[in-house]
């Protein structure tokens, strides 16, 4: 059996105003047993105002496009007009499957695109494959075919 220092050490952060939606992207995250820290905020100003004060950038950041203040779209970009930030995997976790905020996203330089599933089991095999595939997702020009990530994709 692994202990946790076999297992690579995650810094994650989620950024969602939903609360319900943090929560169960925190227990879907804590049941997948790896070495994730996570932190979450409530709109983009707030991951803004984390990221120039903190020492450690986060490896991932889960980013809602529906939220107050700042949504997800001017969060993304003002991300990506950082090239402090160029090495966070950007996961844009939104309820919309609408193409032009697949294609936006795409554009302004987000790793994945991941449609929120209503089931649990699948939230966690969905957040298995783009934490342990982080590494692939690291590519500053993404693959538009493995952008949207969906359960029975090879990755």
């Amino acid at each position: 059996m692994k202990s946790n220092a076999d297992i690579p050490s995650f810094d994650l952060v989620m950024v969602d105003d939903d609360a319900d939606d943090r929560y169960l992207l925190g227990e879907a995250i804590k049941s997948l047993r790896l070495n994730i820290h996570i932190k979450m905020f409530e709109n983009g100003l707030e991951l803004v105002a984390y990221l120039k004060m903190t020492k450690k950038l986060p490896d991932i950041v889960f980013l809602d496009l529906n939220m107050p203040l700042m949504n997800g779209f001017e969060c993304l970009k003002e991300l990506r007009g950082n090239s402090d930030y160029a090495d966070i995997c950007i996961v844009i976790f939104s309820t919309s499957a609408n193409e032009k905020d697949i294609e936006e996203t795409f554009i302004l330089g987000a790793n994945v695109y991941l449609i929120k599933p209503e089931d649990f089991n699948e939230l966690k095999q969905l957040l298995n494959k783009v934490v342990l595939f982080n590494n692939h997702y690291q590519v500053r020009h993404a693959d538009r075919q493995t952008f949207v990530m969906r359960l029975g994709a090879k990755y």
